[in-house]
């Protein structure tokens, strides 16, 4: 698999955000989000052909929240905002909520301590 450049759609991603670009390893999960709208392919090739405006598909179970169901588990505690990464990792998917979680030195997608703590609060309606 080669390299490829991608850019944050307007589609909110908190992989890339709007307008930031970034080189990486074409991996099925930068497929995935090409194929979402999530991000746009700016250089490189995938091997396949790809609507440059592609239409957003949301069929992730997890990226829903059910309001019936407690946010968090009991004895599960919201980490300190200045928790250690790993913490808000390992908190993530305690509560299932799905995150980019790959090897950051190899160019794959990963989220920083700092956007774990936004995912968090997007996947439960806060801002």
């Amino acid at each position: 698999m080669g390299n490829v450049i991608i850019e944050g759609s307007s589609t909110p991603c908190v992989e890339l955000p709007t307008g930031q670009r970034r080189t990486v390893a074409l991996t099925e999960h930068v497929r995935m989000l090409i194929r979402r709208g999530y991000v746009l392919l700016i250089d490189g090739d995938l091997g396949e052909k790809v609507n440059p405006v592609p239409e957003p598909i949301v069929d992730d179970e997890a990226a829903f929240v059910d309001d019936e169901a407690p946010i968090v588990e009991e004895g599960d505690e919201v980490p300190a905002a200045n928790a250690s990464r790993e913490r808000w990792a390992d908190f993530l998917r305690a509560q299932g909520v799905p995150f980019p979680d790959g090897d950051k030195h190899a160019g794959e997608l990963w989220a920083s301590r700092d956007e774990l703590r936004v995912i968090w609060q997007q996947a439960h309606g806060g801002s």
